[in-house]
């Protein structure tokens, strides 16, 4: 959705010609600055004398034509001001609200251009906008209390975009923190399983292996025979030796 907010409307306080009324006035008017821009009355409209003639005006009449020429000037450039910093978020061109001066030409007493202060799709999107919104609303030199109010919106959406960045930030970190910790997990639980298994296989005993059972000796063979067949062991013969 787009959403539209005038900028830099700039209306005088005192009716149809709010800055200045008519009255005496022992100062001659200053001249008008080289840089105004004369608007032309809209089709249709009537004048109190003739278009740009100011050869019957009194001093008067001249001192307000001059306070007008030098108020359109000022309008053009604050609204000017605007467009050029707002850039592609203007949606208009500025517009100007007319007073008609003595001489039958109407000058611009107020103006407003008109910008999409709408949020971006993305926080970062939202910050770059808003940050061009309050450049926008603050590039004239005097800006209007319309001017500022936009500002001020603007500087609330900006840190609402970076409220929820931050937001986004620690949900990634604990997200991450999440997973690590996960992990350790599992390793120190495989880490604990193989300790186990190494003591199991620490605490268990020794396997003895039986001693191979000796061979007997000759004579213990030859007594295990005898002892077989119940025969008295062998007596070897005696010698006689004679001299």
């Amino acid at each position: 959705m787009v959403t539209i907010m005038n900028v830099g409307a700039l209306y005088s306080s005192t009716g149809s010609v709010p800055l200045y009324r008519q009255g005496p006035s022992s100062a001659s008017a200053p001249p008008p600055p080289a840089s105004v821009l004369e608007v032309p009355p809209p089709a249709g409209t009537s004048s109190s004398g003739t278009t740009g003639d100011t050869t019957n005006l009194t001093p008067e009449a001249l001192a307000l034509l001059g306070k007008l020429k030098s108020r359109d000037t000022e309008v053009r450039q604050h609204e000017q001001a605007h467009l050029a910093a707002a850039g592609g978020l203007a949606t208009s061109g500025a517009s100007y609200t007319y007073e008609r001066g003595p001489n039958g030409v109407d000058y611009a007493i107020g103006g407003e251009v008109n910008i999409d202060t709408a949020p971006g799709a993305t926080p970062e999107e939202t910050i770059a906008r808003a940050r061009i919104i309050q450049a926008a609303a603050l590039a004239p030199a005097e800006p209007s209390g319309a001017d500022r109010a936009v500002a001020a919106q603007a500087a609330l959406m900006e840190q609402q975009a970076h409220a929820e960045l931050a937001a986004q930030d620690t949900q990634q970190a604990a997200d991450a923190n999440s997973a690590t910790a996960s992990g350790s997990g599992d390793a120190s639980a495989s880490s604990r399983q193989g300790s186990s298994q190494g003591a199991s296989q620490a605490a268990a005993p020794a396997k003895v292996q039986a001693p191979s059972p000796q061979q007997p000796s000759p004579a213990e063979q030859l007594q295990n025979i005898n002892r077989a067949y119940g025969n008295a062991p062998l007596v070897p013969p005696k010698l006689d030796i004679y001299v």
